[in-house]
């Protein structure tokens, strides 16, 4: 079983925000839905935290926290945490954390990861048909050219996995973030946390594609270093939030 190697890199591609990329003919969205009219021929369709339906024709369709109606046609449609329902024509789809409802067609492979596919008659696909961790409904009046792949009894032991690691990586997160602050302050210095207290004041941005991660020097610079300056010499003492210097005998 293979996922499609166009697939991943869309997924990647998606992640890393690619608003920042946008080109004329694409359209990129957060929050707010994005419609294609009948009429209507673009690049890629971009929704982060949104929903698409595409009555016209579009190169590739990723929607992130939202689902997808496809009901002209596509190169690729990705959806990360919503459903697709093509009645339409895709080259490949893949539903991660949704369900792939199909009354059209897919020409190539169709995936659906936590969710689950739903096949209506006169449906087809043309390469393989998988479901991970889900199951395939409606294979009887489909037409599917290539493997059938689907491991929905495995669903409730993967789920109850994914819970436990979550929160497991909640109460790790909790419990060292601090010892992790005080460890960074001693290594850096307070000379070096201020200049990471800044740039990251200023790239907001960027703290966006980092994450958790990249938000919590911040919040700890906040925290530890709100009043405070790095000396200006060996021999003046800092400020309150950290312990004099040793004067050089």
């Amino acid at each position: 079983m293979t996922v499609p190697r166009g697939t991943i890199l869309w997924l990647l591609a998606a992640l890393a925000l690619p608003a920042v990329l946008q080109a004329d003919s694409d359209r990129v969205m957060i929050g707010d839905n994005i419609y294609v009219g009948a009429d209507e021929e673009i690049g890629d369709a971009v929704c982060i935290g949104c929903s698409i339906r595409i009555d016209g024709k579009v190169r590739d369709a990723v929607a992130i926290g939202g689902s997808i109606i496809l009901n002209g046609e596509a190169k690729d449609t990705v959806a990360v945490g919503g459903s697709i329902e093509i009645a339409g024509k895709s080259h490949e789809a893949v539903a991660v954390a949704g369900r792939l409802r199909i009354s059209g067609e897919v020409e190539r492979d169709a995936v659906s990861v936590l969710g689950g596919v739903s096949l209506s008659p006169g449906a087809r696909v043309g390469h393989d048909l998988v479901s991970v961790l889900g199951v395939i409904e409606g294979l009887p009046g489909a037409d599917v050219g290539g493997s059938i792949h689907q491991s929905g009894k495995f669903r409730p032991v993967a789920l109850s996995g994914i819970v436990v690691f979550i929160v497991l990586m909640v109460i790790v997160a909790v419990a060292f973030w601090p010892i992790a602050i005080l460890v960074m302050i001693t290594i850096l210095g307070p000379r070096r946390v201020s200049v990471l207290r800044e740039t990251v004041s200023e790239r907001a941005g960027m703290c966006l594609l980092l994450g958790f991660g990249a938000g919590s020097p911040r919040s700890c610079c906040r925290s530890f270093c709100s009043g405070c300056r790095p000396p200006t010499s060996s021999l003046e003492s800092r400020s309150s939030c950290w312990p004099p210097l040793a004067t050089p005998a």
